[in-house]
């Protein structure tokens, strides 16, 4: 049979944790618990953490889990009850961070994106900037061999 209280307080850590009910209702069935008796144990547990003051005595959880006690399934423990929420937290937070990861790579793109850009800008002033310089170097060099020429066509005339 399950400790209510361990029920509870499983209960609480996954509410904490932001788990949904069907999800909560899921792991509780998997112990054995009713649908309806899930339910009733997650409005209890929501309820004594909306208002601190009105903690279960423990003698009314204890009537309430003898009195519950054939909706759970007796071949089921404690340490199962424990390992389905650890296993449930745990695909939780996997999605958590599988998303966060997600949304990492989404932003380093989008950045990459705008670098690649600032890139290519730079990339083709710099092309201009080169091919106006070679256009000037090549009108010098075209000026500098007309000249030469000149100055042969001089030398052999002169001959």
């Amino acid at each position: 049979m399950v400790n209510e209280e361990i029920v509870n307080s499983t209960i609480k850590r996954m509410l904490d944790a932001e788990i949904d009910n069907s999800t909560i209702i899921s792991t509780l069935k998997d112990i054995g618990m009713s649908e309806e008796l899930a339910r009733a144990q997650i409005e209890k547990v929501k309820n004594s953490s909306n208002d601190s003051e009105n903690v279960p005595d423990v003698n009314t959880v204890e009537e309430d889990v003898k009195e519950d006690s054939s909706d759970f399934d007796d071949g089921k423990d404690n340490k199962e009850l424990g390992d389905v929420t650890e296993q449930n937290i745990q695909v939780m937070q996997d999605r958590k961070i599988d998303e966060v990861n997600n949304k990492i790579e989404d932003f380093k793109k989008s950045v990459g994106d705008l670098k690649k850009s600032d890139s290519f800008n730079e990339l083709n002033e710099k092309i201009s900037s080169l091919s106006a310089q070679n256009n000037a170097i090549m009108k010098i060099m075209k000026d500098i061999l007309e000249a030469n020429r000149k100055i042969l066509s001089e030398l052999e005339s002169k001959k």
